[in-house]
């Protein structure tokens, strides 16, 4: 019986590319209609509602990690982190007409506003084919910022404000309804490995909470659309975001950058680093058949594997043969794979790079 063992790179161009994890800072746009903070205040004065209403104009950044799919130009995930926005200075005041006397029931001015945007389940998840995603995945939290000013109960002394917004005492927010996530492709500088795309998001948030000053508790709520953007590079591929962390930035993969006999594209696929020695991971004739010892991490890329008489084309072998009844070998193989011999047989590995 004539057996023999070949291993090779082919890359297969016509799979779908994998999400590919990339981070960049988004920063707010001063744009009208959006990162304008519509605030209500409203004071219980003598059992009086008197609501106030002013408007803060937003600033600042937020990093976004994204699931990209370089290809489709596509996003999975949107995870918002360590975001920290400023707002312009509120003054609210509320003048109240009793017969012919103009009383002055309020003067609030809030000032020095801070406020987090985080996401407190990781990850955000987005529908990719239309980019929206659930606003209330995300939180706005007003945690810094000085509340100061007057109120005037009738017919006793004026009760002065001042409080604070602290990451103790925050006034919470949450995004509310639909959001979404653009990625709009952009030119690169290095196009043989990276894509560009222009992020954009958009977001409603609203708040509603309470304070307590003077015994009195005045009520604040706002509401207004968040919108942010900034670029967002990504690898075309998967293969080349491990070359690049591998420091072989571009290798091909049908090159064997450590000697060690295994193509990088099979290398990477087989969960391998650049610089470590894969040999003991390819396949192996053993007890009258194949057999693949993959790493205990786990692959990192489909594995096709493919026979051949060389007298005719490489094909995938059945999956029956292998031992976990699947070809391609899904990323995340780990252990033992046992591969039926057959009589005048060539075998390789296949990868999608």
């Amino acid at each position: 019986m004539k057996t023999a063992t070949l291993l090779a790179y082919t890359a297969l161009a016509s799979l779908p590319l994998h999400a590919i994890p990339a981070s960049t800072t988004l920063t707010l746009v001063n744009e009208t209609g959006f990162n304008r903070l519509a605030v209500t205040v409203n004071p219980q004065v003598s059992g009086l509602s008197l609501p106030s209403f002013s408007t803060t104009i937003l600033s600042g950044d937020v990093i976004a990690d994204l699931q990209i799919d370089p290809a489709a130009g596509t996003s999975s995930e949107l995870t918002l982190r360590e975001g920290r926005v400023s707002g312009t200075k509120l003054t609210f005041k509320r003048d109240l007409q009793i017969f012919l006397t103009t009383i002055n029931i309020y003067n609030i001015v809030i000032d020095n506003i801070s406020a987090a945007i985080d996401t407190p389940t990781p990850p955000g998840l987005v529908d990719p084919a239309t980019g929206s995603f659930d606003a209330a995945q995300y939180t706005f939290t007003l945690d810094q910022g000085t509340v100061t000013g007057t109120a005037t109960i009738p017919g006793q002394d004026p009760i002065t404000v001042n409080e604070a917004f602290t990451p103790e005492e925050p006034v919470t927010g949450n995004g509310s309804g639909n959001g979404t996530l653009t990625l709009l492709a952009t030119p690169s500088a290095q196009p043989e490995l990276y894509r560009d795309f222009l992020a954009t998001i958009i977001f409603p948030i609203n708040l509603d909470d309470t304070f307590e000053t003077g015994g009195n508790t005045i009520a604040v709520t706002a509401s207004g659309t968040i919108k942010a953007t900034g670029t967002v590079q990504v690898p075309k591929s998967e293969y080349l975001a491990w070359t690049i962390e591998e420091g072989i930035t571009g290798a091909d993969g049908q090159a064997d950058a450590n000697n060690d006999g295994v193509p990088n594209a099979i290398a990477w696929a087989l969960g391998f680093g650049a610089s470590e020695n894969a040999q003991s991971a390819l396949l192996r004739p053993a007890n009258g058949s194949y057999e693949i010892q993959l790493p205990a991490s786990g692959s990192v890329a489909p594995i096709f594997i493919e026979g051949s008489d060389l007298a005719s084309s490489f094909l995938p072998i059945s999956a029956a043969r292998v031992s976990t009844s699947m070809n391609p070998l899904p990323p995340g193989s780990t252990g033992l794979i046992t591969i039926t011999r057959l009589a005048d047989e060539f075998l390789r590995l296949k990868v999608d790079e």
